[in-house]
């Protein structure tokens, strides 16, 4: 009796070990986990009318698996910019999904961009509408490629195969905007400023001429602005250190999502003279003074140094020294006084 009892134990024990062995984990839907490979990203080559990255920009989408059971819904993901639009990895049980919904939201969640449906009025316009099939063995990283269009004022989710109240989208009437980017840059000679605060005035015409002018300090380097689509022109002034340049744009030659430069030139300006000050007597007297003179190529000359006379308490021409150019190399002949 002993001996059956301690067989039916054992067996009971290797029947849990058995099961806990057999268990599979379940991984649907896990972001990206360091050392996990059955992983998916989405690709997006092109993004109508832009050029990288503009602000915040997201994925969100919806996958089924093939037994048509949602596995993620309205899953949101970020977009890096490296030539083409890629999401975060998410990792996946292994098997067979399709893509059923796909849009690309901005950060207050507006519909910017969707990947038509087929069968809808928009999905002759791409070359892979929707529902994109997929699969995911046991190691991959799945690179899933998805072609969306721009949703234009007026559109609406039935035309991409959506259902009503898919898209959130601005109400009706209200104004939008094209988002794009400025930056300032100051070339001082040599000398490139391309990380600076500058003063821009930017001004917009709207339908019946009228123009709107709005002024702005911006601060160093990129800054995003918004222009009125309803508008048909638009001009953008910058102004630094006395230097100022302007781009002026209509309607159809706006790239929404552009970087725009707007970069102010000048001379730098050469040393003319040089004074060294020393304290005397309760004052500061000019102890020393040197006047610089360029030739018509803009290179230095003569140099002329003058000392002030102890005796006299004035400044006297003490060092003339002329420079002339050979090539690349240059000769100094230095006179005392006015002596050449």
């Amino acid at each position: 009796m002993k001996q059956q009892l301690r067989r039916t134990v054992l067996l009971f024990l290797a029947s849990i070990t058995l099961l806990a062995a057999c268990k599979k984990e379940d991984t649907t839907g896990i972001p990206n986990q360091p050392g996990r490979t059955n992983q998916v990203q989405f690709v997006v080559d092109s993004l109508p009318g832009e050029t990288t990255v503009n602000g915040d920009v997201y994925a969100l989408f919806t996958i089924m698996n093939d037994r048509n059971e949602t596995v993620m819904s309205n899953q949101r993901l970020s977009f890096t910019f490296n030539g083409k639009y890629i999401t975060e990895k998410i990792t996946l049980s292994p098997g067979s999904f399709r893509v059923v919904r796909f849009q690309v939201v901005n950060g207050s969640n507006v519909t910017r961009f969707a990947a038509p449906v087929t069968g809808s009025a928009k999905a002759p316009q791409v070359q892979r509408p929707l529902a994109v099939a997929f699969a995911l063995p046991e190691i991959t990283v799945k690179s899933v490629g998805i072609d969306v269009l721009k949703v234009e004022s007026g559109d609406q989710p039935e035309s991409f195969g959506y259902p009503a109240g898919s898209f959130n989208l601005p109400p009706a009437g209200a104004e939008t905007f094209f988002r794009v980017r400025l930056k300032a840059v100051v070339n001082i000679g040599d000398i490139t400023y391309d990380s600076i605060p500058a003063s821009f005035t930017i001004q917009s015409w709207d339908q019946q001429g009228i123009v709107h002018t709005k002024d702005t300090i911006m601060g160093a380097g990129v800054h995003e602005i918004q222009l009125p689509q309803s508008h048909t022109k638009y001009r953008v002034s910058m102004s630094k250190w006395g230097l100022s340049e302007e781009i002026i744009l209509m309607k159809n030659q706006v790239v929404d999502g552009a970087l725009y430069t707007l970069a102010a030139s000048r001379a730098a300006k050469k040393l003319q003279q040089e004074m060294s000050y020393a304290w005397q007597g309760g004052e500061w007297l000019v102890y020393e003074k040197r006047n610089f003179a360029y030739d018509g190529q803009g290179r230095l000359s003569e140099i002329l140094t003058y000392t002030r006379d102890p005796y006299q308490g004035t400044l006297k021409l003490s060092t003339r020294e002329v420079l002339t150019y050979q090539g690349n190399e240059v000769h100094i002949d230095a006179f005392a006084g006015t002596s050449a």
